[in-house]
């Protein structure tokens, strides 16, 4: 006891008073401002060299400086890798994080509010079922679906194969006659959670792709009719919508109706695509993905939030709740309120942040029209630049269906793979721009995504005119 008064001094740093809140955060918002001041002229890859001294940091006893901590932070991670808030960033599937967003998660975690259960914070819990229940009028959904706000798609994802294992009982025995049929381009994040969900015995059938690599859906009903015949289990498909290798958009509807009519678990991965449902092209891309009994949306994706913000959107909300429902002696003092299920009864997580103010923040201060307007336009800067690099010489597995492009230059004497896979060495090592890569039938292609809500049309013909003054380079290099 008699140690206590010094205890609670040292302690109460923990608890900075105004003046000290105030000089924190100033010397953080000065950083973060000049941070976004130069986006548009600033580098999207630097080589990761800079943040090699971090393993000399140790957590000392006694606190530093906080002017001294946000410049050594500064130097070690905001130049170091990808700067995924560049216009300029365009590999991979990138995101961009609204500002509005990250203000919303400032909020959210200064009141540390607890979402998981509607006894604990009821007006948390209403405001993000009322963000499911726009996410699920969106793909179309009845309102009795259910769904739940994750970290990202690989969680999305896991969670609904294990909804689906719960659903149709199906048990240990029956792994291994039990078939899932998969794109070749489905994620693997799919395949990951297929595994951490127990079913990693499961027979997966890769469905041939047509020359848009999208699941041919004759080709699909002719193996589940060939493993019925064989006494397996055709127990789940996974179509695609927005694949991260080419972007492409499975038949959603044509394999809506074989899963109907084979009664089969429908899961839809539109974790990149899903949000273009916003855009007249995206609708009519995405048609029929509301046959689909899963859907998987990522917000720090097609919605531009910040990094870990996943969706998984099931039809029945019923079998999400009889899935993931639990209780304990310590749980007797939650009120059951039906109407306002609370968020740990359809998810694997019981504490959690609230993820639901980071896009309702942003949905209600700007509305949906700019978020609209952005995906249309990353749709018609995608045509642009595929028309503008064919013009340069540059040849395509074909237009983007949504918003990637794969490109590669052709070289004479089957060097395509290694002229190209040098080029994008070049491109990612100046920095400017950030591009990245993959292979497609045994062929070494360039990726460019379109999706930063920061990049427009100058940073498009920025990033045609360094491909080609690359392209340039190496030509006389291997000449």
């Amino acid at each position: 006891m008699k140690s206590l008064d010094a205890l609670e001094k040292i302690a109460k740093q923990l608890d900075p008073n105004r003046e000290e809140r105030r000089h924190i955060r100033t010397l953080i918002i000065q950083h973060t401002e000049k941070f976004l001041e130069k986006l548009p002229n600033g580098k999207a890859y630097s080589n990761p060299d800079k943040s090699n001294t971090l393993w000399d940091e140790d957590f000392l006893e006694e606190g530093s400086d906080p002017s001294q901590v946000v410049r050594l932070t500064s130097h070690q991670i905001d130049h170091d890798g990808i700067n995924a808030a560049s216009g300029f960033d365009m590999a991979y599937v990138p995101g961009g994080g609204v500002y509005t967003s990250a203000l919303a998660d400032y909020w959210s975690d200064i009141t540390n509010l607890y979402s998981g259960v509607f006894f604990a914070n009821p007006g948390a819990v209403r405001l993000e079922n009322q963000v499911i229940s726009w996410l699920s009028s969106l793909v179309s959904y009845p309102k009795t679906a259910c769904g739940n706000l994750t970290s990202g798609g690989s969680i999305a994802n896991l969670t609904a194969i294990i909804t689906a294992r719960e659903v149709t009982q199906l048990k240990a025995k029956d792994h291994v006659n039990c078939v899932i049929y998969l794109g070749k381009q489905t994620h693997h994040c799919v395949t990951k959670a297929l595994k951490m969900a127990g079913l990693g015995e499961v027979i997966l059938r890769y469905i041939e792709l047509d020359s848009g690599y999208r699941m041919i859906p004759a080709q699909l009903e002719k193996q589940i009719k060939q493993d019925q015949l064989n006494g397996c289990i055709p127990w789940m498909i996974v179509a695609s919508a927005g694949t991260t290798d080419t972007g492409a958009v499975d038949p959603l509807e044509a394999i809506g109706s074989i899963a109907l009519k084979n009664k089969i678990w429908y899961h839809v991965d539109a974790a990149y695509g899903g949000f273009f449902l916003l855009t007249s092209t995206g609708k009519k891309l995405l048609k029929g993905i509301e046959a689909a009994d899963s859907i998987v949306l990522d917000p720090h994706k097609s919605l531009f939030l910040p990094y870990g913000s996943g969706v998984i959107l099931i039809k029945n909300g019923a079998d999400m709740k009889k899935t993931f429902s639990d209780t304990a002696a310590y749980f007797q003092d939650f009120e059951i309120n039906d109407m306002n299920v609370s968020p740990a009864d359809l998810s694997i997580e019981l504490t959690r942040p609230f993820r639901g103010l980071r896009m309702w923040l942003p949905l209600k201060i700007h509305g949906i029209a700019p978020f609209r307007a952005a995906l249309n336009e990353k749709l018609i800067l995608s045509k642009y630049f595929y028309e503008q690099i064919l013009a340069c010489g540059f040849q395509s597995s074909g237009p983007p269906q949504l918003t990637i492009t794969t490109f590669w230059y052709p070289m004479d004497g089957g060097e395509n793979n290694d002229f190209n896979k040098e080029l994008i060495q070049n491109i990612q090592q100046e920095g400017q721009i950030f591009l990245s890569s993959t292979m497609i039938e045994n062929r070494f292609v360039i990726r460019l995504c379109v999706l930063v809500f920061r990049t427009h049309k100058r940073e498009i013909d920025i990033a045609i005119k360094n491909i080609v003054q690359h392209k340039d380079q190496l030509l006389e290099t291997w000449q």
